[in-house]
């Protein structure tokens, strides 16, 4: 039902707070919808909605890397007294930048999905045929 519908049908009403609810409530919901739609939303904030998803992209694999160095880097264990909990803290950073594209992912999949493409590209190594899979 549109804006003028509602109003036409409510405007015989005595009740003119009624029909002022109603116009705020769209002003905002038409405001809301076009903060949150592509269509409404600047290039300013795609732009920014990409820099903050870079910048988890390479946190995540800054800690892939340390994470990587700690597990095949026996040279210089001396210097972590407690391995243990430094490998346990890589992982959980790599989750919650995980945790945080995805997020970004669903809020804003239409932005972020080449990227996230890319990711898990970079991620899965390609098949040298000696599987036997097509």
């Amino acid at each position: 039902m549109s804006y003028n519908q509602i109003m036409e049908t409510n405007g015989n009403t005595k009740n003119s707070q009624i029909n002022k609810f109603i116009h705020i409530l769209y002003i905002i919901l038409e405001y809301k919808s076009n903060l949150y739609y592509n269509n409404g939303m600047n290039e300013a904030i795609k732009t920014a909605i990409k820099g903050v998803y870079y910048e988890f992209c390479g946190k995540r694999m800054q800690a892939i890397a340390d994470l990587e160095v700690l597990l095949q880097q026996t040279v210089g264990v001396g210097d972590h007294a407690n391995i243990c909990e430094d490998i346990k803290k890589k992982y959980e950073e790599i989750d919650k930048y995980n945790s945080l594209l995805d997020t970004m992912n669903e809020q804003h999949h239409d932005i972020t999905m080449g990227e996230t493409d890319q990711r898990k590209a970079q991620e899965t190594k390609e098949c040298d045929d000696s599987c036997g899979c097509d």
